[in-house]
């Protein structure tokens, strides 16, 4: 019953977006959904795109590459929330070429506290040792700027490449 009421809410905003004020939609019953997405998204940044919506909506949920090419994921939080950071995901990063964007809704999980982005690498930073990368839920549940996301994002990946390569050191000592 709580997933029919879940994308019934979701159908309703999509239809009458500006019917439900700002605090209405906080009272609402958190929402989940589960995508995949496909075509060339791996290696372009898409994980830490989404990693960042997730920052940015105070989203809770994992997302990780998979063997066949493609990047999953599940989000969960406020039904706005999650409607607005879907939205943006769909699209995708300016280096990716998405070819297919599969979401479907799910059940809600009680008890995840954090987003969290599995075995993250980056080409780019020279970084090849996979780290998840982890950001707790935030109290207020509100959305924040895409320029504190992305900050917030740096800072995370700064914290995990110098957490891994001290590791690393200690790990050639012995």
């Amino acid at each position: 019953m709580r997933k029919i009421i879940a994308v019934y809410l979701l159908a309703v905003y999509a239809m009458f977006p500006m019917q439900l004020t700002a605090a209405e939609f906080s009272t609402q019953t958190p929402n989940a959904a589960e995508g995949v997405i496909r075509g060339r998204v791996q290696k372009v940044g898409f994980r830490a795109f989404i990693f960042r919506q997730a920052i940015r909506y105070n989203l809770g949920g994992t997302i990780e590459n998979l063997a066949d090419g493609s990047v999953h994921f599940i989000l969960q939080g406020a039904p706005r929330h999650l409607e607005e950071a879907l939205e943006i995901i769909r699209h995708g990063p300016a280096k990716a070429g998405v070819n297919a964007v599969d979401i479907k809704p799910v059940s809600f999980r009680a008890g995840m506290l954090s987003v969290t982005v599995k075995g993250w690498t980056s080409a780019t930073r020279d970084f090849q040792k996979p780290v998840d990368l982890v950001y707790p839920l935030r109290e207020p549940d509100q959305p924040i700027s895409e320029q504190d996301a992305h900050r917030i994002f740096k800072e995370i990946i700064r914290s995990a490449m110098a957490s891994a390569k001290k590791q690393t050191k200690i790990t050639e000592k012995y």
